[in-house]
């Protein structure tokens, strides 16, 4: 927010988690050209003994603040789709600063007012420190519905933890702490569906950080049926946040396992300082995609070198952050107070439940629990485990091509069970005339563009997907138009799976166009991207030479094709493991060219 719109009362907001020796100097350097400004928000900072709200009840009321019954409205706190928040004085009969939350003068419609009735009549029935309490409710004299609540104090907890130079084993403490207050809500119904940075506020009072979890708003009760959004298809949430079910089929209703893949991302950004990205790859994979400045501040905020870091990152918290956000929600932590308990048992020492049962790990953890007694004999074990690990490094890197392709399948699934449902949503649709597969898909095209706008990588391979199923229908200008969208969706880091595999999606796109030359250009660009993975994958090969021999066959170089099948051949007989659908490409390529005979080559 510029210097030039912020009000005092938000900046010293803003300054609130700081330490109190740095609230003064944020201040200045956040209104240095507002002196005025300046002036009256450093009247409003709190001492060490005082609060935010404690100051604002002692200024004189001014005859002009607007009034909701006995409470004066001061400032707005903050403004969400169905409500707006703000500070407000309560007089009688007792004198305390709250926060107001009031219905949107253009949100009066009975969803609007049915969501915004559940979320007082909901928050009510919580109870735990790091929620905020519900005191009173009513409506104004022209319908509005309003509740008040405490007043939550602080910064969204990303900002304020990394302000502060917050630890990492501090950092692990304040989200068990969320998370056990999300469990609290989910106990007593309640799904919040919208956990991100700016919902978790941190503030501290001297030497103690404490954490608030807000803005119920879009929360959704376990016990009730989908509610009006969901039925109609919207995004309800945060895109970054939300988990792949909720992206993927909209009339989910949204679980407890929602919120824990939220708490995986939260926590993420929390240890790895990492833009959110693709959510995919690992902990330490997102801490070593920023630059090495960007690297050295995250450490710095958080303590710590670059290299001390990368120690606390990997290994159990990797673990922890990967079973928070697996795809599938039944791989994720039931509920998220066994996220919480996760973290006191990598706090004290001991083994996660996310790092499973195996005997070479719970063996390591007590060596580390329990160094100063291990006898010699001990040791030496320890040291011959330790040579032998190391002797199946190679082994492991060979393989890590593997595990690549295993993700990239993964993806491929996820994309494919996106469009299965989005199809079924559009067959599906009330009163919708007769449609054509090619209105179908277009329809489908148009959506991916609405729903996954906030989530490129999921939106390339989703598109990848569309792509494939245009050229099923045999319209391969439509292809072209979703792999090129693809192409600016790609980042520059993109894998060498993701590069081949959309070479080869526009290499049969320019041969079912007829575009021969483009296609053999394409296709010879896709088998040097396959030739230089390390260490090279025979199927990925082989099914570049199946294409190029397609391409061949279509400008009438039938040796050319014969040779390249002949290569893909001897590649997948040389291979123990190589899979069975490209070797029914190639049968089906050979029965494309037909028997050997004499045909001359055309030029």
């Amino acid at each position: 927010m510029a210097a030039e719109s912020i009000r005092p009362e938000e900046a010293v907001r803003r300054v609130l988690p700081l330490p109190p020796d740095r609230r003064g100097p944020a201040l200045r350097s956040m209104l240095r050209n507002r002196p005025e400004l300046l002036t009256r928000a450093m009247d409003l900072l709190p001492t060490e003994a005082s609060t935010l709200g404690s100051l604002l009840l002692s200024r004189p009321t001014t005859p002009s603040q607007p009034r909701i019954g006995p409470y004066e409205l001061r400032s707005v706190l903050g403004e969400g789709g169905f409500g707006v928040v703000w500070l407000a004085l309560q007089h009688e009969p007792v004198k305390r600063s709250v926060a107001l939350k009031i219905l949107r003068p253009d949100r009066l419609d009975p969803s609007s007012r049915a969501r915004f009735d559940q979320e007082r009549r909901l928050l009510a029935l919580l109870n735990h420190p790091a929620l905020v309490k519900v005191f009173e409710a009513g409506e104004t004299a022209d319908g509005r519905p309003w509740f008040t609540m405490e007043l939550a104090e602080g910064a969204p907890i990303t900002e304020a933890a990394d302000a502060a130079r917050m630890p990492v084993c501090d950092r692990l403490r304040l989200l068990g702490e969320v998370a056990r207050a999300v469990h609290h809500a989910h106990e007593h119904g309640l799904v919040h569906r919208d956990l991100k940075p700016a919902n978790i506020l941190l503030a501290f009072q001297g030497d103690r950080a404490s954490v608030k979890v807000i803005d119920f708003g879009v929360a959704h009760a376990i016990f009730e049926p989908a509610d009006a959004d969901q039925r109609a298809g919207a995004l309800v949430g945060t895109p970054d946040y939300l988990p792949p079910e909720l992206l993927r089929l909209h009339t989910v209703a949204p679980a407890a396992g929602s919120d824990v893949f939220a708490l995986g991302i939260l926590l993420r950004r929390l240890l790895a300082g990492s833009d959110l990205g693709d959510r995919r790859i690992g902990l330490l994979s997102a801490l070593e995609v920023l630059s090495p400045d960007q690297r050295e501040t995250v450490a710095r905020e958080r303590g710590e070198t670059v290299s001390s870091l990368r120690r606390h990152l990997r290994g159990d918290l990797d673990a922890i952050v990967a079973r928070c956000l697996a795809d599938d929600p039944r791989l994720r932590y039931a509920t998220a107070l066994e996220l919480a308990q996760d973290l006191d048992r990598h706090l004290a020492g001991q083994a996660v439940l996310a790092r499973g049962d195996s005997l070479v790990y719970r063996g390591s953890v007590s060596a580390r629990r329990n160094v100063a007694t291990l006898s010699a004999a001990a040791l030496v074990a320890i040291t011959a485990l330790a040579g032998f690990l190391w002797a199946n490094h190679e082994r492991n890197l060979a393989l890590q091509a593997r595990d690549e392709a295993q993700v990239q399948a993964r993806q491929v699934e996820q994309a494919h069970a996106f469009i299965v449902d989005l199809l079924n949503e559009i067959v599906t649709s009330p009163n919708v005339g007769p449609r054509t597969a090619a209105d179908i898909l277009a329809e489908a095209s148009h959506l991916v563009a609405l729903r996954l706008a906030a989530q490129p990588a999921q939106e390339a391979d989703v598109r990848t997907a569309l792509g494939r199923l245009w050229l099923r229908a045999a319209r391969p200008e439509e292809a072209r138009r979703e792999f090129s969208r693809v192409r600016q969706l790609s980042s520059d880091d993109a894998s060498a799976m993701d590069r081949l595999n959309l070479l080869m999606a526009e290499a049969e796109t320019l041969r079912m166009s007829g575009q021969a030359p483009s296609a053999k250009d394409t296709a010879q660009a896709a088998l040097q991207e396959a030739q230089s993975m390390v260490p090279e994958d025979p199927d990925e090969i082989a099914r570049v030479l199946i294409e190029i021999a397609r391409v061949d066959i279509l400008r009438g170089d039938l040796p050319a094709a014969r040779a390249a099948l002949d290569r893909a051949d001897r590649l997948l007989r040389a291979a123990s493991d190589a899979s069975d659908p490209v070797r029914l490409e190639l049968d089906r390529a050979r029965r494309d060219l037909g028997p050997i005979n004499p045909i001359t080559p055309a030029p």
